[in-house]
């Protein structure tokens, strides 16, 4: 698996009705790194 289709994953949870509220902050801190390491080895 690459980063994009990480990130794209993520993205997909992000929009899940069903996860946690206090989740989200997590995960959009994980996806925020994932760009910040996608960017770097571009």
């Amino acid at each position: 698996m690459n980063i994009a289709q990480a990130i794209y994953l993520l993205d997909d949870a992000l929009n899940d009705i069903n996860l946690p509220f206090h989740a989200r902050p997590d995960i959009m801190a994980v996806i925020s790194d994932l760009e910040a390491i996608k960017d770097k080895i571009k």
